[in-house]
Formats: C-alpha cells, structure tokens, sequence
C-alpha cells in the first residue's frame, strides 16, 4: 500500500528532516513549505494534485506531484495569523484535514528551550502519525478539518 502523501508547513528544515523520517512508512512529506508567502503561492496548487509554479530550489518532499494529497501539517513557528492566511488561500481546493502544532505545553519560561532540530521534528512525528491514524480510523480523512497536535511535555527537570 502506498503512503499518504502529506505537505508539512514549517520554518526549519531540521525539524521537517525529522518529521520526514519519523512518520514513515504510513506516510509521506510530498513538499515542504518554509513560509507563509510559499505556501499561500504553492498550497493551492499542491491540493489540487498540480505541480507547484515555484520548483527552482530542492525541496524536501518526495515530489510526487500530481499524487493526492492526505493532509496539510503545519507547524509551531505559524501562528493564528498565518495558519488564517494558509488556509483562506485553499478555500475549496480540498477537504482533507489541517494538523496544526500546539506549543502551548512547549513555552514555559521555568524550563528549558526545546532543542529544535531533527529529534525534535521526530518527536513531533509521533503525534502527527497517531492524530492521522485517529483520523483515518473515523473516516475523516476526506473531511475539512483543523485538528491540534503537541510534543510529549518533557519530565520534571529535564531539558530534553
């Protein structure tokens, strides 16, 4: 069986490396977006199985295009702003769902930072694979919808 095909939303490219990895085999990054401006510019296209107008640069996705698309992950660095402006730009393109990062758990200013990298992007892996298992098993894969997703909290003291 193939795997569903994804677009992951998000400001590093460490991050989109770990998630690529991480929810593999079920699934598959198509493309990546690296900005609201790209994504508001590539989105509409990528939903409606069409090759994006801007492919000078390497992207991280498989590059599949024309193959359908499962969801749209957006992660932590958009905001309610910049979620709005990806999302108005896709109006009626599709009906899959939205997975969009909550970080409310991730800013305590008593804890560490998280290191942002490629673990980090693998533990994100984890909840984005099992809200998207959730979702495939209520048949809602092929309904609009914006759905929450967050890291593990780290334990007590640790900075991981």
């Amino acid at each position: 069986m193939r795997p569903i095909q994804i677009i992951v939303c998000g400001k590093s490219s460490h991050v989109a490396i770990g998630v690529k990895e991480g929810i593999r085999p079920a699934y598959e990054v198509l493309h990546f977006i690296n900005s609201v401006e790209v994504g508001v510019r590539d989105l509409p296209f990528l939903l409606q199985e069409q090759a994006p107008p801007s492919q000078g640069w390497a992207n991280l996705g498989t590059q599949r295009y024309g193959e359908k698309v499962g969801a749209v992950v957006a992660g932590g660095g958009y905001n309610d702003a910049d979620f709005a402006r990806l999302r108005e730009a896709c109006e009626g393109k599709s009906r899959i769902p939205w997975l969009r990062h909550d970080i409310s758990n991730e800013i305590l200013l008593t804890q560490p930072k998280q290191n942002v990298g490629i673990e980090y992007g693998e533990q994100l892996s984890k909840q984005i694979v099992e809200v998207l298992g959730s979702l495939k098993k209520k048949n809602k894969m092929e309904e609009d919808g914006v759905y929450w997703f967050q890291t593990e909290p780290a334990p007590r003291g640790s900075s991981e």
